[in-house]
């Protein structure tokens, strides 16, 4: 029988690689990786790595109170000397009647300061106020951190409900006495990307093997996760 030839024998060539035993179960395997890597590069991305940490203080910035312009005379070049109690404003000119015409008049603004611009330490702890967090309240891609003692209310059932991908209660300057922190009258839902990711830490050592002890209390509160909790896990003996 004579083999085939011409078009028929490219057909057969093109057809052959993909009915080999095994060709598509290699090509599904390289798939998987591919789509692996993407998920590690994902993973690391800085979108999916956002994360606030809780500090519970701002500075806010209140604006000064003015009264109304006044003016004084003025040069067209120079500046004036400062006066107290008052905020230079700029320079104005006006023409005015002269015995051959008008002249040009130069005269100084200024406004009368009622108030200096203030610089007010607030406070707060509730959940969803963004002044208390480094970087925004948490969210269901956003690592929450607690660093420090304290507490924090949160959501009611009318407000917007607090959620984390996960939560860690660390005691960031490493003393030797307990960190106690709270979590009042509301509930807390952590978000892990996968079941098999750690949702919330308390208690667990560094990187230096240095110990934290901490102490993560619901006060009237509930806190839901679909991921792993690692409580006092440690390198080298274990926390609290």
């Amino acid at each position: 029988m004579n083999s085939p030839s011409g078009p028929v024998s490219d057909l057969l060539h093109r057809v052959a690689p993909a009915s080999r035993p095994g060709t598509q179960g290699q090509r599904l395997t390289r798939r998987l990786g591919l789509f692996a890597a993407s998920l590690a590069l994902l993973a690391r991305s800085p979108l999916v790595q956002a994360q606030t940490t809780f500090v519970g203080s701002w500075i806010q910035y209140v604006p000064a109170i003015y009264g109304e312009y006044e003016e004084t005379p003025g040069s067209p070049s120079t500046d004036p000397e400062p006066r107290s109690g008052y905020a230079y404003v700029g320079k104005t000119s006006r023409s005015v009647p002269a015995p051959l015409g008008y002249t040009l008049n130069f005269y100084d603004q200024w406004r009368l300061i009622l108030q200096e611009p203030q610089q007010i330490a607030q406070t707060d702890n509730h959940w969803n106020n963004p002044n208390v967090w480094t970087d925004g309240v948490p969210a269901g891609t956003t690592d929450a951190r607690i660093t420090k003692s304290g507490s924090l209310i949160l959501p009611t059932i009318n407000e917007t409900a607090a959620v984390a991908r996960s939560l860690t209660v660390f005691d960031a300057d490493n003393t030797n006495s307990v960190m106690r922190f709270e979590l009042q009258n509301g509930a807390l839902s952590l978000t892990p990307t996968s079941v098999f990711d750690t949702a919330l830490r308390v208690g667990v050592t560094n990187a230096n093997g240095e110990h934290r002890y901490n102490e993560l209390v619901l006060n009237n509160s509930s806190l839901t996760s679909s991921g792993f909790a690692e409580i006092g896990k440690g390198q080298t003996g274990s926390g609290r």
